[in-house]
């Protein structure tokens, strides 16, 4: 039996997940690797194809939440262990695996997650928002205070059985679930050593519907004066940044229109007020 079960969920993800299925079998401790694809049409499905170790289920784009593919994907694992990994996350060394499945040895720990690490050539503003959100030191989550993510992730195969991830979210489907797993007593642990590469070098209408879904998970907007102060903040702390490094002055323009489609995805999300 393998240690871990990795899932790889992708939709048109040909520039990546090669080398991420590559990355995840060059790892030290057996595992498993299957990938659960959406409805790609950009050579995804020959690249996965191509490994024949790696097991391949697809499902329609239009059944596709973050839970479902994820708790589809879980249905067939054989590992004690299941591991949730986005297929343009890298990981950053043979030992990334290891090092997420250590904290297992404790039969309190019900999940683990490690560590984000920008991939080169993103903007500097959100490069530098990826590094300081996840950090150098391991840390546990608490009541109120959950980072638990699928991108880089891992939980128990029994706890998953007794609680799936929900498929009506759409979004944050892992916040949800490691906040019944911390509600139930169990650790949820931050392994930063265990890194991958892992940033959103996305255009700004692509920002703008990826945050959107995710505001739609919360239960509660911003108010609206609270949303436009954030947003002169990170221009400004964006711009105090370009300063430091005169060689970045040709991202300034990019900044007011990054931090707008944060404050318009907010806003634009329906949900309780």
């Amino acid at each position: 039996m393998p240690d871990a079960s990795i899932l790889i969920r992708t939709l048109n993800e040909h520039e990546w997940v090669g080398r991420v299925i590559d990355a995840c079998l060059a790892q030290t401790v057996p595992c498993e690797v299957i990938v659960i694809d959406s409805g790609s049409t950009d050579g995804t499905i020959r690249d996965v194809e191509s490994r024949p170790s790696v097991r391949l289920l697809q499902i329609p784009q239009s059944e596709f939440t973050w839970g479902r593919s994820l708790n589809r994907g879980f249905a067939v694992a054989t590992a004690p262990i299941l591991v949730a990994l986005s297929a343009h996350a890298l990981p950053a060394d043979r030992g990334w695996l290891a090092r997420l499945l250590e904290p297992f040895a404790d039969p309190a720990v019900a999940a683990t997650y490690g560590r984000h690490v920008p991939h080169p050539g993103l903007d500097p503003f959100r490069s530098a928002e990826v590094l300081n959100y996840w950090g150098g030191d391991a840390r546990e989550d608490g009541p109120g205070d959950v980072r638990y993510s699928n991108v880089n992730g891992a939980i128990r195969a029994a706890l998953w059985r007794e609680h799936p991830f929900d498929e009506s979210a759409p979004a944050s489907e892992d916040h949800i679930w490691a906040t019944w797993a911390v509600g139930k007593g169990f650790r949820v642990v931050y392994v930063p050593e265990a890194a991958v590469y892992h940033s959103h070098a996305e255009s700004i209408r692509a920002r703008y519907r990826r945050l959107r879904s995710i505001a739609m998970a919360d239960k509660k907007r911003r108010p609206a004066g609270e949303e436009w102060r954030r947003f002169v903040h990170l221009c400004g702390k964006d711009m105090r940044r370009i300063a430091k490094h005169p060689g970045k002055w040709r991202w300034a323009p990019y900044s007011p229109l990054v931090r707008a489609a944060e404050v318009l995805a907010d806003r634009a999300a329906p949900r309780e007020r």
